[in-house]
């Protein structure tokens, strides 16, 4: 896998670029390569695919655990909550 500090984590003058719903898929298909891990990420502006052979599959999901290891957890403030039991929540 390349090395992603070599690329820019967002492309500011891609005005597609914000933060939308997105859907995960992940599957398996054989090809005459073997067998490759396909995940395909849905959003409003886009879809990506990619094919993975084993080794590479085990490298997104190294990167992704150290991504999410590194992040704060999530904190919502003054979010009104829906009713609960018949009574509001604050």
């Amino acid at each position: 896998m390349s090395d992603p500090q070599q690329y820019q984590l967002i492309d500011p003058s891609n005005k597609l670029l914000t933060q939308t719903p997105s859907v995960l898929t992940t599957g398996r298909v054989p090809t005459p390569d073997g067998d490759r891990a396909v995940i395909t990420i849905r959003t409003d502006s886009a879809t990506l695919t990619v094919f993975l052979a084993k080794a590479e599959l085990h490298d997104w999901i190294e990167s992704l655990q150290v991504t999410e290891g590194n992040m704060s957890e999530l904190a919502v403030a003054s979010v009104p909550l829906p009713a609960f039991n018949g009574k509001a929540r604050k």
